[in-house]
């Protein structure tokens, strides 16, 4: 129970009972031969001339309809595939090359319109790729104008507010400082009415130790033999200090905080 060949299969025209696979085709003979066969060809000088092809299944592809002949030659003014019969009547003077020479240029061509076409699509991938880098580009630099305009606004607005803390800063040390000045001359005003009241009293006392009038001199007030009750001036203290320490700390942090920031950037 032998298997059915597939259809692709060429088998040796020569073979009697068994046919065996055929290895080549010869054009020239129009036959397909085994391995055993195509010895012939491969030792006999006039058949070693034959046109040989891998074993060939549909056969008339390969030759000439009109001549019989292999079909060796190609016409590039018809297009075609010919035979050498073909060269000396219909084809006489058109312009023909051998098949091997035909596909190796046409092979070559073939490349050639590819590397031209993978050439045309590099430039045109970096022609896009320049438009990306302009698009982008442009996006950028609106987006850097649009920031460089909201930082200048930022800004303006925070040296608006820096002035014009400044201004009520200097505003306010003023008038802490006219209010010190204030509390210090009404100290000085109540120290220089108490200087006027103890000189005059040291004027009395003065002038009983040295009045010889008894008479007078009992007669006098006995409160005035006492020491007044001044106020107490050694719990005075007087403040110097007229600046505003929370506020400068909180701008010396805003200012470290701004510089980090631009440094980080």
């Amino acid at each position: 129970n032998k298997s059915s060949p597939s259809k692709s299969e060429v088998f040796c025209d020569i073979c009697d009972e068994v046919k065996k696979k055929a290895l080549k085709t010869c054009l020239v003979c129009q036959t397909s031969y085994c391995e055993k066969h195509i010895e012939p060809h491969q030792r006999v000088p006039n058949l070693k001339k034959h046109k040989l092809i891998d074993s060939a299944e549909n056969m008339k592809d390969y030759i000439c309809q009109k001549h019989e002949r292999p079909l060796e030659l190609f016409c590039r003014d018809d297009q075609m595939c010919i035979c050498v019969f073909c060269t000396d009547g219909d084809h006489r003077t058109h312009k023909t090359v051998t098949l091997e020479e035909e596909g190796k240029e046409k092979k070559a061509r073939a490349q050639l319109m590819k590397t031209h076409k993978d050439v045309r699509q590099m430039i045109l991938d970096r022609i896009r790729k320049i438009q990306d880098i302009e698009y982008f580009a442009d996006l950028r630099k609106k987006s850097i104008e649009r920031e460089k305009a909201a930082n200048v606004e930022l800004f303006s607005d925070l040296m608006h507010s820096t002035e014009r803390c400044q201004a009520e800063l200097l505003k306010m040390m003023e008038k802490k400082q006219k209010a010190a000045e204030k509390q210090d001359e009404e100290l000085i005003q109540e120290l220089q009415q108490e200087i006027t009241e103890l000189t005059m009293r040291n004027s009395k006392l003065d002038h009983l130790l040295h009045t010889e009038d008894h008479l007078h001199f009992l007669q006098i007030d006995p409160s005035l033999y006492r020491a007044p009750e001044p106020r107490n001036w050694s719990e005075i203290r007087m403040n110097t200090d007229v600046s505003v320490e929370t506020l400068r700390r909180g701008l010396t942090q805003l200012q470290e905080t701004l510089d980090e920031k631009l440094s980080q950037s």
